[in-house]
């Protein structure tokens, strides 16, 4: 129903149009009988007058018609049937809200352990709804928002495998619905889970195959900066692979400025990548040994991260902040930044994250001779991430604290050879060296 003020604005507008149309009608009937009895001029001043009144009203009243009919129209297609939805339909729009509200709590401090949950019990549903060849371009949104939160799940649980076969699932949804800017995103999620298996050459030709597709619409800001953020996380990739000392340096220069990059591409409203940019411009520094810019940015990702209840991108705030500490000779300090971001990662469920920090604190342990405890926190690390294979660093630990009980010495921490595969945190281990 419409209020009284609108009832009153309608009858305001009647009532004028109406006067109008009278006040016309006079004028027009009076300049007909002048032009009817007065000479020549006089018809010719007639004949003007009439045409501009008439203009006139046309002018005024057009409008308010105009409104009337699409009103009307309007109305009229409110009121059709709306097209059937399938249950098939149905369940997708069901399961993309979902997972689109679990991803928001994934990794925050409240309903984060919940949210992890829910992802690992409906994955399947979820993946079966991805592959179904029954669900046509109107659900192009349903699965593209399925897609972004599997995207982030896959990610920060390290499972290329699945992020991969995700990502050419969606490249062929926005091949067959004709939309560019889904296949620029596959393709580069397409390289991040090459990038985690180690396929460092064939994700750079993924990204390539990102720039020839990216459209220029709306969306284009934000993928390119998703690009040149997966650019610089290859450049750290290649530099921790480098033999010698001037090519990692190089790497590492041509990451900061795709970071640099990035940050000048990202929206403001998007708050996730503009962390992401922040931590990895703090590894970076870090890889420079360069303590105080490392922080700056570490300051500024872990206050963004509170901001937006991020836990996940706090703890690893927190975990660079105790790798700058220990650069800095505060040993103190940087066991406390992991003991804390440890704690965080409980919170959220990651076990990896936790795994990192336990290994940190058992290397602090043996630095300071105590075997037992470094023991303890290292075995932990193990137990959590499945055993040591795949963990280099991991592994040399674990053998220089047992042939430390067994032989009763000092002990002499030096790093095991470079692992093959490696995380974004892991590409720190030769920067920290426990003395």
């Amino acid at each position: 129903m419409s209020s009284p003020e609108g009832r009153r604005r309608g009858d305001v507008l009647g009532v004028g149009a109406i006067a109008s149309f009278v006040l016309s009608g006079l004028a027009i009937e009076y300049l007909a009988k002048s032009i009817d009895e007065g000479a020549g001029w006089i018809r010719v001043v007639g004949f003007l007058v009439t045409a501009t009144l008439a203009l006139s009203w046309l002018v005024v009243n057009a409008p308010t018609w105009w409104r009337r009919f699409w009103h009307w129209y309007r109305t009229r297609l409110d009121g059709a049937v709306p097209p059937a939805v399938t249950p098939l339909q149905a369940t997708l729009q069901l399961y993309a809200e979902e997972a689109e509200h679990r991803l928001v709590a994934f990794g925050s401090y409240a309903g984060g352990m919940a949210a992890a949950d829910w992802f690992k019990e409906n994955e399947e549903v979820l993946w079966s709804l991805l592959f179904n060849a029954d669900l046509g371009p109107e659900s192009v949104e349903e699965l593209a928002r399925i897609c972004d939160a599997l995207d982030a799940v896959y990610v920060r649980q390290r499972c290329p495998e699945k992020l991969l076969a995700m990502s050419d699932q969606l490249a062929t949804i926005g091949n067959r619905a004709g939309r560019r800017d889904l296949e620029e995103l596959a393709e580069v999620r397409a390289a991040t889970a090459h990038r985690l298996n180690g396929d460092l050459d064939v994700a750079t030709a993924r990204l390539g195959v990102a720039s020839e597709v990216a459209p220029r619409n709306r969306v284009a800001a934000a993928l390119l900066a998703r690009r040149q953020l997966e650019r610089g996380l290859l450049q750290l990739a290649r530099a921790d692979l480098c033999l010698l000392p001037t090519d990692c340096e190089d790497a590492v220069r041509n990451a900061r400025d795709r970071f640099d990059d990035a940050a000048l591409a990202v929206p403001h409203a998007d708050l996730a990548a503009d962390i992401a940019i922040h931590l990895n411009l703090g590894i970076v520094y870090l890889y420079q040994q360069d303590a105080g810019k490392a922080l700056d940015h570490l300051r500024v990702a872990g206050a963004r991260a509170s901001a937006t209840g991020d836990a996940s991108a706090r703890a690893q705030a927190w975990e660079l902040t105790g790798v700058a500490a220990w650069l800095q000779d505060n040993r103190g300090e940087a066991v406390g930044w992991w003991q804390k971001a440890e704690r965080l990662y409980v919170r959220v469920d990651e076990s990896e994250g936790r795994a990192r920090c336990l290994q940190h604190l058992g290397a602090a342990q043996l630095t300071s001779g105590h075997a037992a405890p470094a023991l303890r926190l290292l075995q932990d690390s193990a137990r959590l991430r499945g055993g040591t294979q795949g963990h280099e660093v991991l592994a040399g630990y674990l053998d220089q604290v047992h042939t430390l009980l067994g032989r009763g010495a000092e002990p002499t921490v030096e790093h095991a050879d470079r692992p093959r595969r490696i995380g974004i945190i892991e590409r720190l281990r030769r920067l920290w060296r426990p003395r």
